[in-house]
């Protein structure tokens, strides 16, 4: 049984849980109301990339987040529809997509004029041991799967610094934080300026030797300055702490005049209305998990035949089959099995091989091939698949570039460099159908021109000699 997916029912759990803590507009932990539209779909999207053991661990069932995925069906005894959720499979497509796209986009090189402190910075890029190729592939799984993350250039607070040697001394740098796009809680633009943003982050303190705790922080972000605050629990939720309060001033003394802190990898200012771009996929994700325990369940039910007795009137109660057993019928009797026909089996097994190719059309399972698939139509199918990968290697470029602007404040270099990412493995050779299909693409709006015009430079259609036409041509 299909079940449609609201939105609703994913928003009012949310608001049941959270609306006393995070409704309050007069505390630190108050949710921005567009933040709080569109967590139900960030929680969809969340669940889908972790699939099935986000509600069932081993034989443990979380009962009210497999309902939204899973419902129960009508009359279904609960020990029936807990056996039906154990035996129903999840194919992790969404999440195949997300680190299918992602992984294309971790070939990239450093450009030479990089800051050479944020070179020196690559293997440790957030003082955790994660280098900046991983930070970034992190990054890009975030952005695809959320829509956007936020990356905070931030740098150690100091303290007791009276001279400049105490700051050589101390030689800290900046480090790379990132932000899911659910913590951060709550902003104000006002004339397209980030006047301030508030971030939820959780802390570990110790309670004892042995044992510590997590405690939630909100840290309010404006430019030049940092206030923390946490929420007292003994007082009741209105009790509003404020643990720590700096400026945020680079070592040689200047004040930030923005916020050090990256949408990633959306190259707008306000990015809080943006849908998570592969929604849909998530959605089809779960279609075909309710289609695939329909069909499960079916054969599961229907895959023995039944024996059938015809004319025997005292039926014994228990019937045994077998090589050494004998049945004895009446003249008129008979002795056969039953079984479905397969019609309504064969037809939830092509809903699931339909609902498949959509996802493998819309993902990047094309470049493993498809028996289904003749060469051209596979191409053609990835025209649209390899635009948004152009798109996304130029969106994380800028953003790097982003990245390296606010690394600059704090250490006073020259905000110039970034990366450049390797496209060859996005693009290949195209054929005249593909190179239609481009073109259909820049008409209808969808790729921009100097898009078109690089793809097709860069697939040997145009010869590299050629000037290629500007933008506005």
């Amino acid at each position: 049984m299909i079940v449609p997916l609201s939105s609703n029912n994913f928003k009012s759990d949310y608001v049941r849980h959270w609306a006393e803590k995070y409704d309050d507009p007069k505390l630190p932990s108050y949710h921005h109301r567009k933040l709080f539209d569109i967590v139900p779909l960030l929680e969809q999207v969340a669940d889908c990339y972790t699939g099935i053991s986000n509600w069932i661990n081993g034989t443990k069932i979380d009962m009210s987040k497999a309902a939204r995925y899973l419902p129960r069906n009508e009359g279904e005894p609960p020990s029936a529809y807990q056996a039906r959720l154990l035996r129903s499979r999840w194919v992790g497509f969404f999440s195949q997509a997300i680190n299918g796209f992602a992984g294309l986009l971790t070939d990239y090189e450093i450009t030479s004029d990089s800051p050479k402190s944020f070179v020196d910075a690559i293997a440790d890029i957030d003082c955790a041991n994660t280098s900046l190729t991983t930070f970034l592939s992190n990054a890009d799984k975030k952005g695809l799967c959320d829509g956007w993350c936020l990356v905070l250039v931030e740098y150690p607070v100091k303290e007791n610094i009276l001279s400049a040697a105490d700051e050589i001394a101390n030689s800290d740098r900046p480090y790379l934080c990132l932000i899911s796009r659910r913590d951060v809680i709550n902003w104000s633009i006002v004339g397209n300026v980030l006047e301030w943003i508030v971030i939820r982050r959780n802390v570990e303190k110790p309670v004892t030797e042995f044992m510590s705790e997590t405690t939630e922080q909100y840290w309010v972000l404006r430019p030049g300055s940092c206030e923390v605050y946490e929420i007292g629990e003994s007082g009741g939720l209105g009790t509003v702490e404020l643990v720590q309060s700096f400026e945020l001033r680079s070592p040689s003394g200047k004040l930030m005049d923005k916020i050090p802190a990256i949408f990633y990898p959306v190259s707008t200012l306000n990015p809080f209305e943006l849908l998570p771009p592969l929604h849909d996929l998530a959605l089809s994700n779960i279609t075909h998990y309710q289609e695939w325990s329909d069909y499960r369940e079916v054969r599961y039910k229907c895959n023995v035949p039944v024996p059938v007795l015809k004319g025997l009137l005292d039926a014994p109660d228990r019937l045994v089959i077998g090589p050494n057993t004998v049945v004895t019928l009446p003249p008129d009797g008979d002795f056969f099995y039953r079984e479905p026909s397969g019609k309504a089996i064969e037809a939830t097994r092509q809903a699931i091989i339909d609902i498949e190719k959509q996802m493998l059309q819309r993902s990047l399972a094309f470049f493993g091939g498809n028996s289904h698939m003749t060469a051209t139509e596979a191409e053609l199918r990835s025209a649209q698949t390899v635009s948004e990968l152009t798109q996304m290697a130029r969106d994380k470029e800028s953003a790097v570039k982003g990245i390296i602007n606010c690394w600059t404040q704090w250490t006073s270099e020259e905000p110039n460099g970034g990366i450049k990412v390797n496209t060859n493995l996005i693009k290949s050779p195209i054929s005249s159908d593909t190179a239609r299909m481009f073109t259909d693409l820049v008409v209808g709006g969808i790729m921009p021109t100097d898009m078109y015009w690089e793809i097709m430079s860069s697939a040997g259609i145009i010869p590299k000699n050629v000037e290629l036409p500007s933008v506005g041509d």
